[in-house]
């Protein structure tokens, strides 16, 4: 079977997919290149032991899912054939926790993600790029994402009453004030640097002050060792899906996914290892799906080879349109002004 669907520019297809944004670290990578998986391996390898670098290194890659993966299978198949897997549990949680420190100790400050290439800070506060993601993020009626920095939340803090993240005096609450009651939701469905759970509750931090930034909030409280961030990063699906059932706000994000209607918004993520996230996609009312792939470099054959892969995975009964990951930022301001 032979998949030719056309390649758009995103603003020529955006006003029939704004219901609801899905967006991976893709959109983190776009802003800062320390949260790709070759960036955060580096960061990494001085706090893990040899055993785990080895690891990596066979399996030729720094991609922690896919570390994960694999060390899980090789767990799982050892069960079945009645072998011990010696370390191997030990290992898999020690990638987990250092994925989870890595990207804490790696994340920037907000100015240095706000302030445009050349600019002074002064002026990226005034014009800053958190507050142009923030105008392109109101497009939409909700918003996901599986990553798990703040720069989505840095986003919609630029416009906080347009906004709701659902913590309402920094605690989880499905129950959402009148006041909120017609702001654009934000879901985390991983979870998040700036969340973690105490006492069965899923709470929010927020910086302390100017001076106490929150990723160095978030520091020092993770370095005490008083509270984990609420993380989804098990290396497999359904591990993934389990993690979010023990989870009250997690489980809430989830079956938000799959009460979509209308037309959604794919940006920045691939879905490799996120199987449950397609089947909430899958068992949603979306009519319309717009999938962005990173074009730049590749061939037209392996643009159509990836176009067939999410055909595959959200089968033929909705209406698919692809468009460039590369324009999603544009607008038709962009477009008149530009060459």
């Amino acid at each position: 079977m032979s998949f030719r669907y056309e390649m758009y520019a995103y603003r020529d297809i955006q006003e029939a997919h704004a219901d609801a944004l899905l967006a991976g670290n893709g959109l983190s990578i776009s802003y800062s290149p320390r949260f790709s998986y070759g960036s955060l391996y580096q960061a990494a390898v001085p706090i893990m032991e040899e055993t785990v670098s080895a690891i990596f290194a066979a399996l030729g890659t720094t991609n922690f899912e896919l570390a994960l993966r694999e060390i899980n299978q090789a767990i799982s198949l050892n069960g079945l054939v009645g072998n011990a897997s010696g370390r191997l549990p030990d290992l898999y949680a020690d990638i987990r926790h250092a994925l989870v420190r890595v990207v804490q100790q790696v994340h920037p400050e907000k100015t240095d993600i706000d302030t445009p290439a050349g600019a002074q800070p002064a002026e990226g506060r005034r014009h800053g790029r958190l507050a142009e993601l923030g105008v392109r993020l109101a497009r939409f009626e909700a918003i996901f994402t599986t990553s798990y920095d703040l720069i989505p939340y840095w986003a919609i803090m630029t416009a906080p009453s347009s906004f709701k993240d659902y913590f309402f005096d920094c605690c989880f609450s499905s129950l959402v004030p009148e006041k909120y009651a017609e702001r654009i939701p934000l879901y985390y469905l991983h979870g998040a640097l700036h969340l973690y759970t105490e006492d069965k509750l899923t709470r929010k931090i927020v910086a302390e002050s100017r001076q106490l930034t929150l990723p160095r909030t978030l520091d020092q409280l993770y370095r005490s060792g008083d509270a984990m961030p609420l993380f989804v990063s098990e290396g497999l699906s359904r591990h993934k899906m389990s993690r979010i059932l023990e989870n009250e706000y997690l489980s809430f994000c989830y079956d938000s996914l799959k009460r979509l209607t209308g037309g959604l918004t794919v940006f920045g993520l691939s879905f490799d290892g996120d199987e449950h996230i397609v089947q909430a996609v899958r068992e949603s009312a979306l009519s319309r799906i717009a999938i962005g792939i990173y074009t730049p470099g590749m061939s037209p054959e392996a643009i159509m080879l990836e176009q067939a892969r999410y055909a595959g995975k959200f089968g033929s009964d909705r209406e698919l349109v692809f468009f460039d990951s590369a324009s999603f930022g544009e607008t038709g301001a962009d477009r008149a002004g530009g060459a």
